[in-house]
């Protein structure tokens, strides 16, 4: 008897290992296509979250709202006298996907004296914002005013993927007016 394995043997062999090999890689790599896509919703998250984050602070500091319209409007813009006077806008500018999609500021430069507007953007080029929406309620009799800001944005970075989820933030913001 001969010591060893046929030509049948190892082909069975190969042709398992072929098998199993395909599925680990198919495994592999769902595995990290789930993990980027996690990491870039993570990071739309994170910036759509600092950009509200950063106009929640102002409008809870600021005097009084002058302007709210931003419940179905394709630009929807927010005004309020911050502590020092000066009139600041926040607006969103919602375009279709392949143009910008962006949440900004626009107040007065203070540092030249010049009076002149600053152009503020709040948002990355990598972010889409879909929708963004300021609903004021000017309040009453011990009841302060307060915004209801709802912001909807995408990366656009993902774009291989066709199913990128939106990501929502919302957040009511009451103006400390003592």
């Amino acid at each position: 008897m001969k010591k060893g394995f046929t030509l049948i043997e190892l082909l069975v062999v190969i042709g398992i290992f072929a098998v199993v090999m395909v599925i680990v890689s198919q495994s592999s790599f769902t595995i990290f296509q789930n993990i980027r896509r996690t990491d870039v919703q993570m990071a739309t998250r994170n910036e759509l979250s600092d950009s509200v984050q950063f106009i929640e602070r102002q409008v809870r500091n600021a005097k009084s709202i002058t302007n709210c319209s931003g419940s179905g409007s394709s630009n929807p813009r927010l005004d309020v006298v911050d502590e020092n006077d000066q009139t600041i806008s926040y607006r969103c500018n919602i375009n279709t996907r392949s143009e910008v999609g962006e949440i900004y500021t626009i107040g007065q430069d203070t540092r030249s004296n010049t009076g002149n507007n600053v152009h503020t953007r709040l948002t990355s080029g990598d972010i889409f914002v879909t929708s963004c929406e300021f609903v004021c309620d000017m309040g009453s009799i011990g009841v302060p005013p307060s915004v209801d800001i709802t912001v909807k944005g995408q990366s656009k970075t993902d774009t291989s993927d066709e199913n990128i989820d939106e990501i929502t933030l919302s957040t009511r913001v009451q103006l400390r007016t003592y």
